[in-house]
């Protein structure tokens, strides 16, 4: 089972390496080149490997309290026994930290935001395996992309908890309502 200090010792690599992912987009509004673009892309995707990572093992260690949350495939799959494609990968990964984090979050795998995100894929298969000089340039269109793919990792990942939170905010009012107006109000 995980310890408190592992998951620690993970979120703070996650943070770090989102500080990255801001420095990044600073050195390429202050210049603008085909390395710092290049950098932007590989920093995105190290910071969601280590937020996908992250996320998997705080799924796993809700499993002490909560032994049935998950069954054999999933969990194999938290375990990485089983491979998932990256798309395939974010999209289990959300919805078992939503289950864990009790929110009825789901990540959305249509639209805008999603498109941005296979758009931002592409793009880092093209400069992590080139197969022409082209292959390293990224356009503006496809940098917003990145950019975009971004915003919507972070995002799902923060609407997960907010969702949760509320959930468990809401339950817990509710019980405190239910209990506290059962209680007799004291003699006079």
């Amino acid at each position: 089972m995980l310890e408190i200090a592992m998951i620690d010792d993970i979120s703070d690599a996650v943070g770090e390496l989102h500080q990255d992912c801001i420095q990044a987009g600073q050195n390429i509004e202050k210049d603008d080149t085909p390395f710092n673009r290049r950098t932007y892309v590989r920093t995105f995707f190290s910071a969601l490997e280590a937020s996908i990572h992250f996320m998997r093992q705080i799924a796993l260690a809700t499993l002490a309290k909560h032994p049935g949350l998950f069954d054999k495939e999933e969990i194999e799959m938290l375990e990485e026994k089983r491979r998932l494609r990256l798309t395939d990968s974010i999209a289990f990964v959300c919805e078992m930290y939503s289950r864990a984090m009790y929110s009825p979050f789901k990540l959305v795998r249509s639209g805008e935001k999603w498109d941005a995100f296979l758009t931002a894929i592409k793009v880092r298969d093209s400069i992590t395996h080139p197969k022409r000089r082209a292959s390293l340039d990224i356009s503006n269109q496809n940098l917003h992309a990145v950019q975009a793919a971004y915003q919507f990792v972070v995002g799902a990942m923060i609407e997960s908890l907010a969702q949760g939170s509320e959930k468990v905010e809401r339950e817990v009012r509710e019980m405190l309502e239910k209990h506290t107006s059962s209680i007799s109000p004291e003699p006079q």
